[in-house]
């Protein structure tokens, strides 16, 4: 089976989900990708010798007629290359453009993941909002599955009319036993881009509220707002190893999130991996990895989430028992090897579906 992975958002978390999709799939993989803020030569390095790179020269975010024409003539040359059985198509752009080109190869399977829709953002006005909504209804009626995922992102598509189904995100789960450590301070982490999605600025406010506590946040990563958090208690480490991460995990007490909108974040994953309690915003996405009292707390305002670290502070006890139940959940519902699992049945099932006789 040959599959072409279609790729415009091609950095961050999408690198993520298409490595472990082209690691736990045993086909040929082709992604098309247009070139985002990453250094294509070391993404390429991580890669298994079943996926081959090819470059999408006019995809653009931002939607422009003139672009967008152009990004949707190099696809439909691209899949006329070689005869591929899956077109999988990442992202709102790609799903807009490649459903548009997709009705030019009807004997092809055609599958959408958004990882984040694109009207869930909060960084753009409600005529944009509208706009697209309005895109991915109409994309929707064109061809091919919508495949979320996570079960509130499912949601949101079914509220604009679009029938879509689950598969849950998954990572590479490691075994890992946290250590019981004495030590005087308490540390918050986060990992991501500093940008708007992760509203630093709440991440800020939070930690200025917790000067005077015996408490350390750490912002794994870096970005366009960094200058935003500028309380003295927060260190930002900038763009640093998956060993130095992975490092910063196993060294935290609580994991934080203050996103406005995800799809399911990776990075929240990693740190259930780490056995890490989960503090989350409360946002699609965000809100399928706690059970509140479980295994953490999504709130709803800045002082709901100073509440939830303050009462871990004065009770480090439910930390351990917080922190197993994230990793309980994750060998549950969010393993690599089963997302792989279901979207090979996927697959399977449309192309059997493809090549049935029709009465």
């Amino acid at each position: 089976m040959k599959v072409a992975h279609i790729v415009e958002a091609f950095g961050s978390g999408l690198i993520t989900f298409i490595k472990n999709l082209t690691d736990g799939i045993e086909c040929e993989h082709t992604i098309f990708y247009a070139q985002r803020e990453v250094d294509i030569n070391e993404v390429k390095k991580e890669f298994k010798y079943n996926v081959r790179f090819v470059s999408w020269k006019s995809a653009k975010r931002e939607i422009n007629i003139f672009n967008d024409v152009i990004a949707s003539i190099e696809l439909y040359r691209f899949l006329k290359t070689d005869s591929y059985d899956v077109i999988h198509l990442h992202s709102s752009k790609a799903g807009a453009i490649g459903r548009v080109v997709g009705l030019f190869f009807p004997d092809k399977i055609i599958l959408y993941t958004p990882n984040g829709a694109s009207f869930a953002r909060k960084d753009i006005t409600r005529l944009k909002i509208t706009l697209y909504k309005t895109i991915e209804y109409c994309s929707s009626l064109l061809c091919g599955q919508v495949i979320c995922v996570s079960k509130s992102e499912t949601q949101l598509f079914h509220s604009i009319g679009v029938q879509a189904i689950t598969i849950n995100n998954g990572i590479r789960i490691k075994s890992y036993e946290k250590k019981i450590r004495l030590r005087e301070r308490f540390s918050i982490v986060t990992i991501g881009r500093i940008s708007t999605q992760k509203n630093p600025h709440l991440f800020n406010d939070i930690a200025k509220n917790l000067l005077h506590y015996p408490i350390d946040f750490i912002w794994v990563g870096d970005g366009e707002l960094r200058s935003t958090l500028s309380s003295p208690n927060i260190k930002i480490t900038g763009w640093i190893s998956s060993a130095e991460v992975e490092k910063y995990l196993s060294n935290s007490d609580l994991y934080i999130s203050t996103s406005i909108w995800e799809g399911l974040p990776f990075a929240v994953l990693e740190a259930m991996n780490y056995r890490l309690p989960l503090l989350l915003n409360e946002c699609v996405g965000n809100i399928d990895l706690v059970s509140n009292s479980i295994n953490g707390y999504c709130f709803k305002t800045k002082n709901e989430a100073l509440s939830h670290i303050i009462n871990y502070l004065n009770d480090t006890s439910v930390l351990a028992f917080h922190g197993d139940n994230s990793y309980n959940k994750l060998l549950r519902e969010f393993d690599t090897l089963s997302m792989c699992r279901n979207y090979s049945e996927i697959y399977r099932v449309l192309a059997k579906n493809l090549t049935m006789p029709t009465n």
